[in-house]
Parts: structure tokens; C-alpha cells; sequence
């Protein structure tokens, strides 16, 4: 038999860490019922505690004041989705004037894509560091509102489709720019003011956004900002917390927990295999190279979904620098990973010689797959094989 001692991640707390052990508790009875789980629950005693007082209050009229303005609740699902203004104004269109296909849709496409800016207006967008943004989302958008029928409309006045068509433009262009080439954000007014600059090429006079667009798009967009975040902002910060404060108080003051597992195996006087998930797979390395000159009794080490290797590449690790080589007394070291797990890292290239990688598919959701690897069978087989080797 073997004592084996779980030391679980951030944001752990009763009863989710009871709860996994009970798991853990019934995959090591598959294996061999003498198997013992040992309990290390560090999270009430050294994890973050919930902030209270420095959250916020917002009430409703809070919020509707800043985003009472339609363009502010219009450009918030703008940058979700650039052709929304066009898919409002389609449906108008074609709820007014039954005929189809023409070909306006097609020339206030082909006005958009071949539209050339003035030699001012480029210095700008080059100033912003969003040229090349806008060149991709001048050809994009057209071509998209195309593709989904958005302009096959009749319409006697082509001006709102061609601001519609603009904002979509800028806002594509935006949203590539803020996350391909990490431009600044802009305010609201530069934004306004690009769109002005192309429309007074067209010589369109910017309109007011009224009519169905209005309606809809304040009512997704408020209901968006009241629901999702902002009077909900108590609850998600007491669900996000422990998880964000753990891993920032353990980069901060780390110490404490790492010595709490040191008692907790010293205490046990024997052998002792420790599973460590996550941010408790950082902290148990990080107190092994702290030990390297004591003899703990940890024959075998298993990780899973852990960042260690990350970190100590990026030099976030405080007990070892990039470059620094693993203590030579180590356990055996196996490290489980999921590919659809975001939060999980091979460790084999960044210490060659000293873990084996495991690679274990879920085939969960990215935003579940991190917690998946107790219920995955493929993590047991891993597990019992190496137990039944360290008995060997």
C-alpha cells in the first residue's frame, strides 16, 4: 500500500476540496483498497481571504448614465459584432420594401472596399498604429455583409447603410488592432471622429442612430452591463477571488504554504507520494528545491495541469531562476497535461532528464477542462502504473 497526500490548487475551499478527495479516494481504491489519501488543505488557513470593502457599489441609475448614450450601447456589441448594425438595418429594410436583390447593396459594398483615405486621414490611422487593421477591415466587412445577405436591400436612402457599413469598419478594424498589434484604446471621441473622416469622404453627415437600432442595441447592451458584470460585480469578484488572490498571494508570500506541506509530510514519518494539482504542484517543486539538503520522503511525485514550468521560464518562480538547474535529489516526477487544458504546461523540454510528461485528453471544454483529470480514466492508468512501479 501506499500513503499518498493531495495537495490541491488555487481557489480550493470545503466542500469542493472534499469533494475531490472523495474522488481521488474512490480511484485509489480501484487501484488497491490499501491505498490511503492523505488530506493537505491549505486554502482557509494560507489562501486569500474575500475582499469585502473595496468592491464597488453601483446601483441601477449608475449604470444607465453611462451607457445612456445610444452610440455607447451600440459600439459595446459593435466590437462583438461588427455586422449588428447592418443585420438591424437588413431586417428594416426588408420589412419596408419587400424586393430583394438590387444592386445598391453591391455599390455601397464596392464604395467601402475601394474606398482610398486622403493622405491626412492615412497619417492618422498610421499615427494610431491601425493601418494595417483598417486595409484587412476594409476588404473584410464588405465582403462579410455580402456573404450573410445583410445588403441585398432596396432602399431609397443608401446614407445609414453607409454608416452602418463604416462603424463596422472601424470597429473590426479596432478590435484587430487591439489584439494583434496591441495599439492604445482609443477614446470614444477619436473613434467618433474616425468615423466622421471616412463619412465625409462619401459626404454623409454623420445621423443619430435611431429607430429599431436604438431600441435594440440599448436594451442588449444595458441588459448586458446589469446582468453580467456590473450589479453582479460582489458575486463574481467572491467567485473569481479565491482562485486570482491565492495564485497573488502565493507569488507574494508563498513561504507559509510551502512549509505547510513540508509539515504535513514530515508529519506522516514514512513515504509518501504527493499528487499536487495546479498551483499546489508549483508550491510542492518550489519546497523541494527549498529542501533539497533534507531527506523528505517523497518518492514519487505526480502534477497535473500545473504552470511550474512556465513560470520558472518566464522567471516567476521564487526558489529558482531560468537557467538554474533542478536539485539532484528529486522524486520520480510525472507531469499530467491536457491539450484543452489552458492552464497546463509540459515540463520535459524545460527540464530535460528530470519529468516525464503525460499527455491526458479530456475532450472536456476548454473552461472545464482544467478541473477534469480526477474523473478522466486515462489520469488512473497513468497513476496506477507508476504505483505499481514504485512498489516494484
Amino acid at each position: 500500500m501506499a500513503k499518498i497526500m493531495f495537495v490541491h490548487g488555487a481557489g480550493f475551499r470545503e466542500p469542493a476540496y472534499t469533494n475531490t478527495c472523495n474522488i481521488i479516494s474512490t480511484g485509489l481504491r480501484l487501484i488497491d483498497e490499501r491505498h490511503e489519501l492523505i488530506p493537505c488543505y491549505w486554502g482557509d488557513d494560507y489562501g486569500a481571504v474575500q475582499p469585502k470593502l473595496s468592491i464597488p457599489t453601483v446601483t441601477s441609475q449608475s449604470v444607465e448614465v453611462h451607457y445612456r448614450e445610444t452610440a455607447d450601447a451600440l459600439w459595446l456589441l459593435l466590437y462583438s459584432d461588427p455586422l449588428v448594425e447592418l443585420r438591424i438595418l437588413s431586417a428594416e429594410g426588408v420589412r419596408s420594401d419587400a424586393s430583394t436583390a438590387d444592386e445598391s447593396g453591391e455599390k455601397l459594398a464596392g464604395t467601402v472596399r475601394t474606398f482610398e483615405p486622403s493622405p491626412s486621414l492615412l497619417s492618422k490611422f498610421d499615427s494610431l498604429g491601425i493601418l494595417n487593421s483598417f486595409k484587412q477591415a476594409r476588404e473584410e466587412i464588405p465582403l462579410l455583409a455580402q456573404m450573410n445577405s445583410l445588403l441585398n436591400i432596396k432602399t431609397r436612402d443608401p446614407a445609414p447603410y453607409r454608416q452602418a457599413l463604416t462603424r463596422a469598419v472601424i470597429a473590426r478594424t479596432l478590435s484587430l488592432a487591439y489584439g494583434r498589434e496591441r495599439a492604445e484604446m482609443l477614446s470614444a471621441e477619436d473613434r467618433e471622429a474616425l468615423v466622421e473622416d471616412i463619412l465625409k469622404h462619401f459626404g454623409d453627415r454623420p445621423g443619430g442612430i435611431t429607430g429599431l437600432v436604438e431600441t435594440i442595441c440599448r436594451g442588449i447592451a444595458f441588459g448586458m452591463v446589469t446582468s453580467g458584470a456590473a450589479h453582479n460585480r460582489e458575486a463574481l469578484t467572491e467567485y473569481a477571488s479565491p482562485i486570482a488572490g491565492d495564485i497573488l498571494l502565493y507569488q507574494a508570500h508563498g513561504e507559509p504554504i510551502r512549509n505547510f506541506i513540508k509539515q504535513a509530510v514530515l508529519a506522516l514519518e514514512g513515504p509518501v507520494v504527493v499528487f499536487a494539482h495546479s498551483l499546489g504542484a508549483i508550491a510542492v517543486l518550489e519546497m523541494l528545491v527549498e529542501c533539497a539538503d533534507e531527506d523528505l520522503p517523497i518518492p514519487l511525485l505526480v502534477t497535473l495541469g500545473t504552470q511550474v514550468s512556465y513560470l520558472y521560464e518566464i522567471g516567476a518562480l521564487t526558489t529558482l531562476n531560468p537557467g538554474d538547474p533542478l536539485p539532484e535529489r528529486l522524486p520520480t516526477w510525472i507531469n499530467l497535461y491536457d491539450p484543452s487544458d489552458l492552464l497546463s504546461y509540459v515540463c520535459g523540454p524545460v527540464f530535460p532528464g528530470r519529468v516525464r510528461d503525460v499527455e491526458i485528453a479530456s475532450h472536456q471544454p476548454i473552461q472545464f477542462a482544467h478541473g477534469a483529470y480526477w474523473t478522466n480514466p486515462a489520469t488512473w492508468s497513468v497513476i496506477a502504473d507508476a504505483l505499481k512501479e514504485l512498489a516494484e
